[in-house]
C-alpha cells in the first residue's frame, strides 16, 4: 500500500506529560497539525521508511493521533531496520525529570544557571511545545502550533504567497524535497538566507514560548542527542526580547518608580554576561551607567540616553534577570572592611602569581589575549567600582601596580619567549621541591626527624613561597634540635606557631599542627587540628584516619 494512502490525524488534548513522549516523537508529532498521509509527514520531517512508520504506530498507541491503513510492524523487523537519518539519531528520552512551579521566565533563567542538557517540554491549552537546551541554552525547538511551520511563517513574512506556498508544497510533495531545500533549488532562497529564516524560526517559536503564562513545564535531563538543525541561541538575549514584549508599561512603571530612591549595583554574580545581549547604542550606555558606581536609580533614570520608559523598561528586565541588584543602602556603608580584606588577599595573591597568573592567564597565552585579559583585570580593580576609601585606593594602586608590571613584561612577543623560559626554569625547581617534600613527609610519619628536617629544609630553599614546606621545616627543626641545642628549637618553634597562625586554611599546615600536638602527648590539641581539617574537606583521608586513631 503507498504511503499516500496511510492517512494520519491529530487527536485532540493531548497530553504530553503523561505520555512520556521522546524527543523523537514530539518532532515527529509537532508536524502532524492537521490530516496528512505518511508521505507527506516523510516530506516534513526527513525521515523515512519503517523508522517513520515505527514513530506514527508508537504515538497511535499512545492516543496522541489516529492511523488508517497501515498494519503494525513487528519488533523483530523494527530492529532491522538499518536507514537512519539525522532525526533519528535523537536518544529516547531519560535522567532525571524536573518539573517547575515558577513561571516560564524564572525556567530558562534556571536552565541556564544549572548549565543543563536536555529537553524542556510545556503545555497550554491544546498547544505544547518542546525545547532542546546544551549547556543552558536553546539549540532546536518544536511545536504543534501550524503558524510556526516554516511555510507559514514565510507568508507571514511576504515572503511568499499562501497561492505560491501550496504550490510549492505540491511540488516538494512530487520531488520529495522539503520545502526548504525545494525554495532553494527554485532560487527563491539563498542556503544562507534559509539557514538565517530557520535559526529565525527556532528564535521565534522560544520566545513566543517565553510570552505564555499558567503553562505546564517539565524538564528532563539529557546529556547526549543529535537534531535535524542545531541553531545555538542565547537564553539571555532571548528572554530580553521576550520581556520587551511581556512587560506592559503599566508593570514597569509601578515596579520602578516604587524603587527610585534604591541603590543600583551589577549583579556580583549574574546568571549572564552583558555582551550576549542586543542590546542598542543607547541601552548600552545605560548599561555603562550602571556598571561604572553605585548610584541612585533616580540617578540613573535622569542620566539615561534613553526616554524615560525606555530606562524603566530595561532597568526591569535587568532587575528581572539577576543582572542587577538593588539596595536600600549603599552596599560599601557595612561593606568596607570586608573589601579591604579581599582585596588584601588579592594582592599577597598577585605578590606570589608570576605575570600569566595575575593576570588570569594560561603561559601559553598570545598577544591579544595578554591584551583582552589586562583590560578585563584592570576593568575588575578600577576605582570606580569601590567604595571612596582611603585604604581601598592604596590596596588598588597596588594591585594595578603589579597588573601593569605584568602587561608590560607580556605585551611584547620575544619578552613573553624570555619570560616563558625562566618559567621552565623555575618550575623545574619547584617540581624537584615538591619531591624534597614528599620525602620529607615520610621520614617525619618514621620519626627520623634530622632526615625529614634536611628535605624539608630543602624543598623550602627551593621554593620558599609555599606555607607548606616553611611548616614542616620549622616543625621538624624544632623535633630535631629539641634536647641538642635547645635555643635552635626554641627558634624554630616560635615559627611554627606563627606559620600556622598565618595559614589557618592550609590542609597540610594544620596537619603539621596536628603531629605537632600528638607528640606533645596533647590528644585534645591534636584533635582540634583534625577537626578543623575536616571542616575545610570533609574529605582528608589523612584527617579521617587520624580522627580514627584519636
Amino acid at each position: 500500500m503507498g504511503d499516500e494512502k496511510i492517512v494520519i490525524y491529530p487527536e485532540e488534548n493531548i497530553d504530553i506529560f503523561s505520555l512520556q513522549l521522546s524527543p523523537e516523537e514530539g518532532f515527529v508529532l509537532s508536524r502532524i497539525t492537521g490530516k496528512t498521509n505518511l508521505k507527506e509527514l516523510s516530506l516534513l520531517t526527513g525521515i523515512r521508511g519503517e523508522k517513520l512508520k515505527d514513530l506514527v504506530l508508537s504515538l497511535a498507541e499512545k492516543g496522541v493521533i489516529k492511523v488508517e491503513g497501515i498494519e503494525k510492524i513487528s519488533a523483530e523487523k523494527r530492529g532491522n531496520d538499518s536507514e537512519i537519518t539525522e532525526i533519528e539519531r535523537i536518544l529516547p528520552s531519560s535522567g532525571k525529570k524536573l518539573v517547575f512551579e515558577e513561571d516560564i521566565i524564572n525556567v530558562f533563567v534556571k536552565i541556564r544557571r544549572e548549565r543543563l542538557n536536555g529537553f524542556l517540554r510545556v503545555r497550554k491549552g491544546n498547544n505544547w511545545k518542546m525545547v532542546f537546551f546544551m549547556k543552558g541554552n536553546p539549540v532546536y525547538a518544536v511545536s504543534n502550533i501550524p503558524g510556526e511551520l516554516l511555510g507559514n511563517l514565510l507568508v507571514a513574512a511576504r515572503a511568499i504567497s499562501r497561492e505560491e506556498l501550496e504550490r510549492f508544497l505540491k511540488e516538494s510533495e512530487a520531488k520529495k524535497l522539503r520545502l526548504g531545500e525545494l525554495l532553494v533549488e527554485k532560487g527563491v532562497l539563498s542556503r544562507t538566507l534559509l539557514q538565517k529564516i530557520l535559526r529565525k524560526q527556532v528564535e521565534l517559536k522560544v520566545i513566543d514560548l517565553l510570552l505564555w503564562n499558567e503553562c505546564e513545564k517539565e524538564f528532563t535531563v539529557q546529556k547526549n542527542f543529535d537534531l535535524p538543525f542545531i541553531y545555538e541561541l542565547s537564553t539571555g538575549d532571548l528572554l530580553v526580547k521576550a520581556l520587551r514584549k511581556k512587560l506592559t508599561n503599566e508593570e514597569i512603571t509601578r515596579f520602578i518608580e516604587e524603587r527610585l530612591n534604591f541603590y543600583i549595583y551589577p549583579a556580583p554574580d549574574p546568571v549572564f554576561s552583558w555582551g550576549e545581549f542586543e542590546l542598542d547604542q543607547k541601552e548600552r550606555i545605560l548599561v555603562d551607567i550602571i556598571k561604572e558606581k553605585p548610584r541612585l536609580v533616580r540617578e540613573v533614570v535622569s542620566l539615561s540616553p534613553l526616554m524615560v520608559l525606555g530606562t524603566y523598561r530595561i532597568l526591569t528586565i535587568f532587575i528581572r534577570l539577576g543582572m542587577v541588584v538593588l539596595q536600600e543602602k549603599r552596599l560599601e556603608e557595612e561593606n568596607v572592611d570586608i573589601i579591604v580584606e579581599k582585596l588584601k588577599e588579592k594582592l599577597e595573591k598577585l605578590y606570589r602569581d608570576n605575570y600569566f597568573e595575575r593576570l588570569v592567564l594560561h603561559e601559553s597565552a598570545v598577544g591579544e589575549e595578554v591584551k583582552e585579559a589586562y583590560r578585563r583585570e584592570k576593568e575588575n580593580y578600577s576605582s570606580s567600582k569601590f567604595p571612596d576609601d582611603e585604604r581601598i585606593k592604596e590596596l588598588l594602586a597596588k594591585i594595578n601596580a603589579l597588573l601593569d608590571e605584568a602587561y608590560e613584561n607580556l605585551k611584547d612577543q620575544q619578552k613573553r619567549i624570555e619570560y616563558r623560559k625562566s618559567l621552565f626554569s623555575q618550575n623545574k625547581l619547584a617540581f624537584e621541591a615538591s619531591i624534597q617534600y614528599e620525602k620529607g613527609e615520610l621520614e617525619l610519619l618514621r620519626e627520623e626527624f634530622r632526615d625529614a628536617y634536611y628535605l624539608f629544609k630543602s624543598a623550602r630553599e627551593l621554593n620558599p613561597d609555599v606555607p607548606e614546606y616553611l611548616s614542616g621545616a620549622a616543625l621538624t627543626g624544632y623535633l630535631y634540635y629539641r634536647g641538642l641545642d635547645d635555643e635552635k628549637a626554641s627558634r624554630y618553634l616560635k615559627d611554627f606557631m606563627e606559620i600556622v597562625k598565618k595559614f589557618p586554611h592550609r590542609e597540610k599546615v594544620l596537619y603539621h599542627g596536628y603531629i605537632f600536638e600528638k607528640f606533645r602527648g596533647n590528644k585534645e590539641g591534636a584533635r582540634r587540628y583534625i577537626q578543623r581539617i575536616l571542616e575545610i574537606n570533609p574529605e582528608n583521608r589523612d584527617a579521617l584516619k587520624a580522627l580514627k586513631e584519636l
